[in-house]
């Protein structure tokens, strides 16, 4: 093997000395030289292969902070109904009901990505809608954020879903009747999506188009969430066949961390390609679905300051333990008083057991004041952000938080 060196071109080092080098050269997946042409050509060697870039820029790979590969592949593959460009009920309702025509007895009819900002009728379907398009298929229908979902009957009965909200949920119920609409969030419609089974291959096939797709796109490392053992299974079987094509740091569920613990698993296992990572715990919804925890209620709605997944005492007993044994703590937190309740806990167990360079961090951090993000500073809590939810979502944050939150 020889090494190849890129010249003509702009190479974004990323470091504060050099900001932008001549040229770049690599051999294999090691970057050796990089500099003015006259240094990368020297330390290459004669037998380099040459490319002429003719001005154009280099950047280094791009890691994704906070990815679900395997969802995106199930819908790219098209197993999952893609409903983002769904502009009204009756769109929805006729892509379910020629999904139902495809789909096995017994199979589910599973779609994601409505948005009630551009449906016509500024919800999704409900129950009743649902059961006359899929009678006897299940359907479960994720909004954009996945953390609402629009489910029929049959979806409801599998799950035992009445109109009690389960802890950490929403389950939205008709004025007149008070039967549930079939429209539920957080941990609701958790518990339904929980009941939705692939076969490996069907996962395998869905985590390859992903992390092919990201491939092209410049990304050469994914913080990958996990949601349960099958899907760390799917992620062995290809690394184990040599068919990553990235780097992966996995981020299983919170839910995983008693078998992870048992098994004396210890964060980094694995080698340079994939290896465990963060445990991944979620802690209240999102704005778009007026889900995430605020300390002042939503626009319009003054009873609703949104929902937390579990207890302050839950998550402190949950996030020390996991602390404490070595691992970093990835914790989904958009709301403000989300946000301030995991401060608050991450705060008690550094005090109790301070780690250097624990590199904790919070998902999303969306809606924070100066006074978190001071503290964040302090404890050394990392920011694990996607500027797309503020670049795609700046009509519903102001509609949902007002001007002033919404800045």
């Amino acid at each position: 093997m020889r090494p190849t060196v890129l010249l003509n071109c702009e190479v974004m080092t990323m470091r504060r000395e050099e900001p932008i080098a001549e040229a770049v050269a690599f051999l294999g997946s090691k970057i050796i030289s990089v500099g003015s042409e006259a240094k990368v050509l020297a330390d290459a060697g004669k037998n380099a292969k040459i490319v002429d870039l003719d001005g154009k820029t280099v950047l280094p790979g791009f890691h994704d902070c906070h990815s679900h590969p395997i969802d995106f592949g199930l819908k790219i593959s098209g197993a999952v109904l893609d409903l983002r460009s769904a502009r009204s009920v009756d769109e929805i309702l006729r892509a379910v009901r020629e999904r139902a025509k495809q789909t096995p007895p017994g199979s589910w009819v599973v779609g994601q990505g409505w948005d009630t900002s551009i449906i016509g009728e500024g919800r999704p379907p409900n129950r009743w809608e649902l059961d006359e398009a899929s009678p006897n298929r299940p359907v479960y229908l994720a909004d954009l954020g996945g953390h609402l979902a629009a489910v029929n009957s049959l979806a409801l009965k599998l799950a035992g879903i009445s109109k009690e909200a389960p802890p950490g949920g929403w389950v939205d119920v008709d004025a007149d009747t008070g039967e549930p609409t079939g429209i539920l969030g957080e941990t609701a419609a958790d518990r339904v999506s929980s009941l939705i089974a692939y076969g490996d291959e069907q996962l395998e096939r869905a985590l390859q188009l992903s992390l092919d797709e990201a491939v092209r796109n410049g990304i050469t490392c994914l913080h990958a969430i996990a949601r349960n053992s099958q899907e760390v299974r799917v992620f062995q079987k290809l690394w184990k066949q040599g068919r990553l094509p990235l780097r992966v740091y996995l981020m299983p569920r919170h839910h995983l961390w008693q078998h992870i613990k048992a098994l004396g698993l210890v964060q980094g296992f694995g080698d340079n390609t994939l290896r465990i990572g963060a445990i991944k715990i979620l802690m209240d919804g999102s704005i778009e679905g007026h889900t995430a925890a605020l300390t002042e209620p939503y626009i319009g709605e003054p009873e609703n300051t949104g929902v937390m997944w579990m207890s302050e005492k839950e998550l402190l007993k949950i996030a020390k333990d996991v602390h404490d044994s070595g691992f970093q703590l990835a914790i989904h937190a958009i709301g403000d008083r989300t946000v301030h309740t995991v401060l608050k806990t991450l705060e008690k167990i550094l005090s109790e057991n301070p780690r250097r360079n624990h590199r904790h961090r919070i998902e999303h951090a969306t809606l924070l004041d100066d006074e978190a993000i001071e503290k964040m500073a302090k404890l050394g809590v990392v920011a694990s952000v996607q500027p797309v939810f503020i670049y795609g979502g700046s009509e519903w944050l102001i509609e949902a938080l007002g001007e002033e939150r919404a800045q």
